[in-house]
């Protein structure tokens, strides 16, 4: 009998923390649909530091994901000079990082 309460109040707390997970998800995408987000403020060509603003990350793991091909998981990225070392980003490769960790983060909340 005991154990089959304790296994329900699993169950529960599983199901809970993945509703969590959904509702975090959800502010995220609303986030993004706003017409006036703090998304849509951004200007098309983004540095770093704007990127770790936006993402409330550090400035180095920004550089880190603009060093890494989107399709690994990082942010597509580009050199601003050809000599530079800074390199920037669209917006809308921001979006489309921000859009493949939504979908990679439901489908590992589902499985």
């Amino acid at each position: 009998m005991n154990q089959n309460i304790a296994d329900l109040l699993l169950q529960a707390a599983n199901q809970i923390s993945g509703m969590q997970t959904e509702i975090e998800q959800l502010k995220t995408e609303l986030e993004l649909l706003q017409p006036n987000s703090e998304f849509d403020k951004l200007p098309d060509i983004l540095t770093a530091e704007m990127v770790a603003n936006y993402l409330k990350i550090s400035s180095a793991a920004v550089r880190d994901l603009f060093k890494i091909a989107p399709e690994c998981g990082g942010i597509e990225a580009f050199k601003l000079f050809t000599k530079g070392k800074d390199l920037r980003c669209k917006k809308d490769a921001l979006k489309r990082y921000l859009e493949a960790r939504e979908s990679t983060n439901a489908k590992g909340a589902t499985a």
